[in-house]
C-alpha cells in the first residue's frame, strides 16, 4: 500500500487539495493508522498556527525610519561631485596604458647572432668521423629505413659479447 505524501497531507487540511484526489487521500486515511497520525499532526500545527499572532507592536522599525529620515534630510550632490573621482580614474588608466605603450617601444629585446652555418667541407667532415655519409640526401621516410641498417649493422652477432 503507498502511503499519502506529506504535500498532499497539507493540501488536504489547507482545503487546496483537488476534489478527485481528495476522495482518494480521504479513503486512504479511513484505511491506513500511519498516514491518519500524521494527517493528525498536520491539524494540530496547522491550528496552532492559525492561532498565533506575533506581537508587532515590540517592533515597528518604521516609526523609527521616518523618525531618521525627518532629523536628517537628504543633501542633493552637485553633477560634478562624481565626476572627480571618475576623472582621477580615467587619468590612472590613460598614465598606466601609456606607460606600457612607451616601454614596449623603446625595449628591445637582446638580439642574437643567428648560429653560424657550416661549411660544405665542415659537413662533410663531420659525417665522415661520425660514419653517416649515406644519410646525406635521404627523405624523412628513408630515414628510418637507413636508421634500421645502421642498427642492424651495428648489432653483434650472435655469440659475441
Amino acid at each position: 500500500m503507498e502511503h499519502v505524501r506529506r504535500i498532499e497531507l497539507i493540501q488536504l487540511v489547507a482545503s487546496e487539495l483537488a476534489d478527485p484526489r481528495r476522495a482518494e487521500v480521504e479513503h486512504h486515511l479511513a484505511e491506513c493508522p500511519v498516514c491518519q497520525a500524521l494527517f493528525e499532526q498536520q491539524v494540530t500545527v496547522w491550528r496552532t498556527l492559525g492561532e498565533w499572532t506575533p506581537d508587532a507592536s515590540q517592533r515597528d522599525l518604521l516609526t523609527g525610519v521616518e523618525r531618521k529620515l525627518a532629523e536628517r534630510p537628504a543633501v542633493l550632490q552637485p553633477f560634478w561631485f562624481g565626476v572627480g573621482r571618475l576623472s582621477r580614474i580615467a587619468a590612472a588608466i590613460v598614465i598606466g596604458v601609456g606607460a606600457g605603450y612607451g616601454a614596449a617601444r623603446t625595449w628591445s629585446p637582446a638580439r642574437t647572432s643567428p648560429p653560424p652555418v657550416a661549411s660544405a667541407s665542415d659537413e662533410q667532415a663531420a659525417t665522415e668521423a661520425l660514419g653517416v655519409e649515406y644519410l646525406a640526401d635521404l627523405s624523412p621516410a628513408g630515414l628510418y629505413a637507413a636508421l634500421q641498417d645502421m642498427s642492424v649493422a651495428s648489432a653483434p652477432e650472435e655469440g659475441q659479447s
